[in-house]
């Protein structure tokens, strides 16, 4: 990571968001007809979530958070 400039703390969030997202879509895979939804709960996840609530904690997500998340969609 020194190498290419990485931030290891970045890493470990990023690992963890993707984890804790992946466990989310998993659990409810058995509820989907294909393997579609799957992908697009991912890639909406990607698109709309992350670069606004990513890092922050749930404790710390507020309504407006969440808003801003959902007004483009």
């Amino acid at each position: 990571m020194a190498k290419t400039g990485a931030d290891p703390v970045d890493t470990r969030q990023e690992q963890r968001r993707q984890a804790v997202a992946e466990a989310c879509i998993s659990a409810r895979q058995a509820e989907w007809k294909n393997t579609v939804h799957w992908a697009q709960w991912g890639s909406t996840l990607a698109a709309y979530a992350y670069p606004i609530i990513g890092d922050m904690p749930v404790s710390k997500t507020a309504t407006d958070d969440v808003l801003a998340v959902l007004q483009p969609i």
